[in-house]
C-alpha cells in the first residue's frame, strides 16, 4: 500500500464521522487491499549496518486455495514478498463472518522458508512467528465468537485483522499485523515481527541496544519533547505531564512497537488510546538516528 493510501486510511479512522462503523470499516478494508505501485526502495538500517546495501526484494503474487477464500481475501494476497530469497509470506487462510450485527475479517498470514534452506536459526524463527500469529488469530476468533454470542442482537461487534510487509531488504524483515476491535467505538492495536537476516534471529527493540535504560530514556525524552511541541501548537493532544492522572505517558516500554522508516530511522508506534485520546488515532514518531545511535549494539 502506498503512503497516500495509508494516510487516508489512518485519517478515516481518526476523524469523528457520521458514517456507520461498518461502512467505514469497508472503506478502510478496500484501501488496505490496494496494490502498491511505488518504486521506492524498502526500508534500510544504515545506523545498524555500516555498509551500503545493494539489491532489492522481489514481490510475488501468490494465490492459495483454501475453503473460505473469498475474492476479497484473494486481493489481500497480492503482497507476498521474498525475504532475501529464503522465505515468503502468504495468506494461510481468512476467517470471514458477517450477519446483521457482527462482522469479522481476520487474515492469517504465514511465513514459509524456501525449500533447501540450511539456515536452522531462520527456520526456528519463522516457526516461532507462525505459531505466535496462529495463537493470536485463534484467540481473536474465539473472542469474537464469544462476544457475538453473548451480545446477540443487543449490539454490534467487529474484529478485523490486516497484515503488511513494512520492511523487506537484504538486511531486515518486518511483518506488521494490525488489529481492529469495534463495539460501539473502535480500537486499533499493532503487533510487529522482525527478523535480522544476517543472523536469522527474531528481534525486539531491546535487542538493538546495549544493556541498560539509556535508549529508553533518550527516545522517551525526544518523544515527550515532540508531544509538548504539538500540544503547544494545538495540533494534537497527549496524555502527558499529569494532565490525565493515572494514564500519562512517561517512557516507552523496553520492547515498544517499532519499525524502520524508508530512510533507516527508527519509528516508534503507539496503539490507539496508549498515549492519546482515541480521536488522535495511533501516534507514531520517527526518531533521528543521532538520538539513539550511541546506545546501539556494536556489529560482531
Amino acid at each position: 500500500m502506498g503512503v497516500f493510501d495509508r494516510k487516508v486510511r489512518r485519517a478515516a479512522h481518526r476523524e469523528r464521522q457520521e458514517i456507520p462503523p461498518r461502512v467505514q470499516r469497508r472503506i478502510l478494508r478496500t484501501l488496505s487491499e490496494l496494490p502498491c505501485f511505488s518504486s521506492e526502495p524498502a526500508g534500510r538500517r544504515p545506523c545498524l549496518r555500516k555498509r551500503i546495501l545493494a539489491g532489492a526484494a522481489i514481490a510475488l503474487a501468490l494465490f492459495v486455495a483454501v475453503p473460505n477464500l473469498s475474492g476479497r481475501a484473494a486481493a489481500a494476497m497480492r503482497e507476498a514478498p521474498i525475504i532475501g530469497g529464503l522465505v515468503e509470506v502468504i495468506l494461510l487462510r481468512n476467517y470471514l463472518y458477517e450477519d446483521a450485527y457482527h462482522t469479522a475479517d481476520i487474515a492469517i498470514p504465514q511465513i514459509t522458508v524456501e525449500a533447501g534452506s540450511e539456515d536452522e536459526t531462520l527456520k526456528k524463527s519463522v516457526q516461532q512467528i507462525n505459531e505466535d500469529v496462529e495463537r493470536l488469530t485463534e484467540r481473536l476468533i474465539a473472542e469474537f465468537e464469544a462476544d457475538a454470542a453473548q451480545i446477540g442482537m443487543e449490539g454490534h461487534t467487529e474484529t478485523d485483522v490486516y497484515y503488511r510487509t513494512v520492511t523487506d531488504n537484504r538486511d531486515w524483515f518486518t511483518l506488521e499485523v494490525e488489529i481492529y476491535y469495534g463495539s460501539g467505538s473502535g480500537t486499533v492495536l499493532y503487533k510487529y515481527y522482525h527478523i535480522d537476516k544476517a543472523t536469522g534471529r527474531i528481534m525486539r527493540l531491546s535487542d538493538l541496544f546495549v544493556e541498560g535504560d539509556g535508549y529508553v530514556n533518550a527516545i522517551s525524552d525526544w518523544i515527550l519533547a515532540r508531544m509538548r511541541e504539538q500540544m503547544a501548537a494545538g495540533t494534537n493532544v497527549y496524555w502527558i505531564d499529569n494532565e490525565f492522572e493515572g494514564a500519562e505517558f512517561q517512557t516507552i516500554d523496553r520492547d515498544q512497537n517499532f519499525f524502520f522508516a524508508q530512510n533507516g530511522n527508527l519509528v516508534i508506534q503507539f496503539d490507539e488510546y496508549e498515549v492519546a485520546p482515541g480521536a488522535y488515532g495511533t501516534p507514531q514518531f520517527e526518531i533521528p538516528c543521532e538520538v539513539y545511535e550511541e546506545f546501539l549494539r556494536k556489529e560482531d
